[in-house]
């Protein structure tokens, strides 16, 4: 039954539209683990704290929310998600805790590299030593 294509068409369909695609997943542990309640809380001259549900609500991140309480004495208390699960989670993607994380070179450590380069070069031509052909493509430098 499951060899008919309208019958396998059928369940891969529904099966795309019940699952959260890997890329889905993984904005949405980005979005709580950067999560910041300040973007929805407006202040009032008084002081009063009030968040902006529906700004929650449009941009799509109620996801965010964990709970919302409205206390007896009429006060409401926000909980967001928890950052750290979430935190931890991405770190285990990008494999930063097992240290295989890509190296990161800043422009300045390629700076210096070029520079250690650049007196190299100039030293063994003040030598007489040449340094020959650069691997590599060479031309101008756009």
């Amino acid at each position: 039954m499951l060899k008919t294509p309208t019958i396998r068409a059928a369940i891969n369909a529904r099966v795309m539209t019940a699952a959260m695609a890997a890329s889905e997943v993984l904005a949405r542990v980005a979005d709580l683990a950067s999560a910041d309640l300040t973007e929805f809380i407006h202040v009032d001259k008084p002081g009063v704290c009030k968040v902006d549900l529906k700004l929650v609500k449009r941009l799509g991140l109620g996801h965010l929310i964990k709970r919302v309480r409205i206390k007896k004495d009429g006060t409401t208390e926000i909980d967001l998600e928890a950052k750290l699960p979430a935190l931890v989670k991405l770190g285990e993607y990008y494999k930063l805790w097992k240290g295989e994380a890509e190296q990161q070179v800043t422009m300045v450590d390629a700076a210096k590299l070029l520079e250690a380069r650049y007196e190299k070069l100039r030293k063994d031509r003040e030598g007489g030593n040449t340094a020959g052909d650069l691997p590599g493509p060479t031309g101008p430098v756009q």
